[in-house]
C-alpha cells in the first residue's frame, strides 16, 4: 500500500480559482493501485477560504481514500510531510511525497513503481523521470532542465507557455517507456513524486525538521539513506510531468518573488542548517561516500576550488543586485 502525502501551499488562494489543484488531485485519485491520499493544508484556513472549502469537500467525498491535515499554518516541506506521515496507515509499505504541481500522466505508475522497488530490496528512495527539476539527472532532456526553467523565470516568462503541450507529453511518455532499469547511485531525488520505503524511514527517520520551510531536506534524507546502505535511484521507464512553471505563476505571479529563483531567505536558512549539521557542501559529502576516503582526498582540491568559485559568484551577484 502507498500513502501519498501532498503538502499544499497557496498563500494567495489562487489554485482553486484556476482549477489547478483540482486537476492535480483528481489525476492522483485516478491512479490504479492500493493507496491513500493525505493532504496537508499548509495555509491559514481563513486566508485561503476557497482552498479550505474545496479540500474539506474533497475529503468528505472520499472519506475512505483521503485524509485532511489542517495545522492552520505553513509547516513547510519537512514538517508538512512528517505531519502527514503521522496519520498514514501503518500497513503502508511505501510513502510518497507528492508536490501539488505533479501531473500524473500515467495512471499505472504506482503499480510500476511497486514492481520495480519490490524487485530491488535495497532501493530506499526512488523518483521517476520528470521535467524542470533542480536535479538535472531527473530531467528527460536539456530542453527541460533547470537552466531552461530559470531562463523562463528570469528572462522572458511572458513569452513562454505555462504548460508543456499534450502532444509533447505523449512523445515524452513514449520515449521514457522504451527504457528499462534504474539509474543509481544518486545523492538524492527531487520532491515532485518521491517514493520512500517505509522500513527505511522507520530505520533512519524521516525529513529533518530543522529546515524551516524548504531546500536541502531531500539531500539530507538522501545522504542518510546512502550511509545506511540504501539505493537512491531514478526510475528510467516511468515519467511524471512537473507543472512547475504554471504553479509558480499561479502562486507567486505578480509578486516580487515571481522573478526571483531561488528565494534567498529560504535558501539562506537552509544553508545555515546544512552547514551546522554536515559541515561540508552536499557534493563533498556524497563524493566521499561514493569514491571513498582515499580518492576523495585526491579530489579535494577540485571541491575546494568549486566551493570558492561558488562563493565568488554569489558575492558578484549580490554586488550587481545591490
Amino acid at each position: 500500500m502507498f500513502s501519498i502525502i501532498v503538502p499544499v501551499l497557496d498563500p494567495f488562494d489562487r489554485l482553486v480559482q484556476a482549477g489547478a489543484v483540482q486537476c492535480a488531485l483528481s489525476k492522483a485519485l485516478s491512479m490504479s493501485g492500493n493507496f491513500e491520499l493525505i493532504i496537508v493544508n499548509n495555509n491559514q484556513l481563513i486566508s485561503c477560504g476557497n482552498l479550505t472549502q474545496y479540500l474539506r469537500s474533497l475529503a468528505d467525498t472520499y472519506p475512505n481514500r483521503i485524509k485532511l491535515v489542517e495545522p492552520n499554518l505553513n509547516l513547510g516541506t519537512s514538517r508538512g510531510f512528517n505531519a502527514g506521515l503521522r496519520v498514514a496507515k501503518a500497513e503502508s509499505r511505501y510513502l510518497v511525497f507528492m508536490s501539488t504541481d505533479a501531473d500524473i500522466v500515467d495512471p499505472l505508475m504506482l503499480e510500476k513503481i511497486q514492481r520495480k522497488m519490490d524487485s530491488e530490496p535495497t532501493i530506499g528512495i526512488a523518483h521517476p523521470y520528470s521535467v524542470f527539476e533542480d536535479m538535472d539527472v531527473f530531467n528527460v532532456s536539456s530542453k527541460y532542465n533547470s537552466r531552461a526553467f530559470r531562463s523562463m523565470i528570469r528572462i522572458s516568462p511572458a513569452s513562454e507557455p505555462d504548460d508543456i503541450s499534450e502532444e509533447e507529453i505523449r512523445k515524452i511518455i513514449y520515449s521514457v517507456s522504451c527504457q528499462k532499469g534504474i539509474r543509481s547511485p544518486l545523492p538524492a531525488t527531487p520532491l515532485t513524486f518521491a517514493v520512500y520505503k517505509r522500513e527505511m524511514i522507520n530505520r533512519i527517520g524521516s525529513f529533518d525538521e530543522g529546515v524551516e520551510f524548504g531546500c536541502y531536506e531531500n539531500l539530507d534524507l538522501g545522504i542518510r539513506a546512502l550511509h545506511s546502505g540504501y539505493q537512491v535511484v531514478r526510475l528510467n521507464d516511468i515519467f511524471v510531468n512537473h507543472r512547475r512553471l504554471l504553479f509558480r505563476n499561479l502562486i507567486v505571479g505578480g509578486t516580487k518573488e515571481s522573478k526571483t529563483l531561488p528565494h534567498s531567505d529560504v535558501i539562506g536558512q537552509a544553508q545555515v542548517w546544512w552547514d551546522k549539521k554536515w559541515g561540508r557542501p552536499y557534493r563533498e559529502i556524497y563524493g566521499r561516500w561514493r569514491y571513498g576516503k582515499y580518492w576523495f582526498s585526491l579530489m579535494l582540491p577540485y571541491y575546494i576550488f568549486r566551493r570558492k568559485a561558488g562563493s565568488l559568484k554569489k558575492s558578484f551577484s549580490s554586488t550587481l543586485s545591490g
